[in-house]
């Protein structure tokens, strides 16, 4: 996924199409692998090719609308959001594995019943994420290939260059991204976090292609990243932790109406009411360390120093593009 110092004189038309068509590319390669139990990374693989993909169309909507149908972006939307729940299990299960050995057999049977109550939502998760894939990406891809396959070409409206074009968005992109940082304050700002980490991927994601295009963007793509990462440690921390303070919730009540009661009947473990209750306590103040360490990790690396930086490096990069010579060539369609 590269654009070249040579595609970055081409008219805006042309260039987008051309990493759009890569990053579709992507998409269909990793979809192939996505649900085979000897390649454990492939649907981590396929939803952030799906993310690269969605969020390239999205920040050059206004290019791509002429012959990028709406359909395809709502479906591509769609394909997106399925494989969240999917990822979100995926990373609880890893989680609570964790959690289990570092406790040693302490709160072992509820650990378990929790991890195999988890390992279900999953299965149920990924066959619906197949089932959507099923009806929906051979579809999508079409048309994205065909969307991404050609362009109109107006004498009287000439493009800007591809260099212009970025320059633009990065500028629009770090802007919205540091925005949505500046308004995080406390680690009660969930909202305002998600948001950010959101926006610095978006960024990340417009600034990715062009590590070959001798603009330097490769160490602003690393640290966003780092960012990025950062951000959504912080935010699977929340997330987890809320699901789990609500079957918490759930135990006490059991174990308040039926103090003996076990859950061998309903849902097949062996663990008590109590004995779920107090792990899910243990599991909730872990989250909560997570949640605490992940919060000091942002505000110390990025919040109360580094952050800016990002901005002025980006700012930085739309400067050297803009710089760029134009063509005095133009090009009528997408090459093969």
């Amino acid at each position: 996924m590269t654009i070249t110092v040579e595609s970055l004189r081409e008219p805006t038309q042309l260039g987008v199409r051309i990493v759009g068509r890569e990053l579709l590319g992507r998409l269909r390669e990793k979809s192939e692998h996505v649900g085979a139990e000897d390649q454990p990374d492939a649907l981590h693989d396929f939803r952030v090719a799906v993310r690269r993909l969605r969020s390239w169309v999205r920040a050059f909507d206004d290019d791509l609308s002429a012959t990028v149908r709406p359909k395809a972006q709502r479906r591509l939307k769609r394909i997106a959001d399925a494989t969240r729940a999917s990822r979100d299990f995926e990373v609880h299960i890893d989680w609570l594995e964790r959690f289990a050995r570092s406790r040693k057999g302490r709160y072992r049977e509820a650990t378990e019943w929790l991890l195999d109550r988890t390992r279900d939502r999953k299965a149920r998760a990924d066959l619906e994420l197949q089932e959507m894939l099923n009806e929906n990406l051979e579809r999508t891809t079409a048309q994205l290939t065909q969307g991404l396959s050609h362009y109109i070409v107006s004498v009287d409206e000439p493009s800007d260059t591809f260099a212009v074009a970025l320059a633009t968005l990065i500028r629009e992109h770090a802007e919205a991204a540091r925005r949505a940082t500046a308004r995080i304050a406390s680690i009660g700002d969930r909202n305002e976090a998600h948001e950010a980490r959101i926006s610095a991927k978006r960024l990340r994601y417009l600034l990715e292609p062009l590590s070959d295009a001798n603009v330097e963007a490769k160490p602003l793509v690393e640290r966003l990243a780092k960012l990025q990462d950062d951000l959504g440690a912080l935010h699977d921390a929340q997330i987890f932790g809320s699901e789990i303070a609500g079957l918490l919730a759930k135990e006490l009540r059991s174990t308040r109406r039926s103090p003996g009661r076990t859950n061998r009947d309903d849902e097949g473990g062996a663990a008590s009411a109590i004995d779920r209750a107090d792990a899910l306590r243990a599991i909730s103040h872990r989250l909560h360390r997570d949640e605490v360490a992940g919060f000091k990790r942002l505000k110390e690396s990025w919040l109360d120093a580094n952050v800016d930086s990002l901005w002025r490096d980006a700012e930085a990069i739309a400067d050297r593009l803009e710089n760029r010579p134009r063509s005095s060539q133009k090009s009528n369609g997408v090459p093969g």
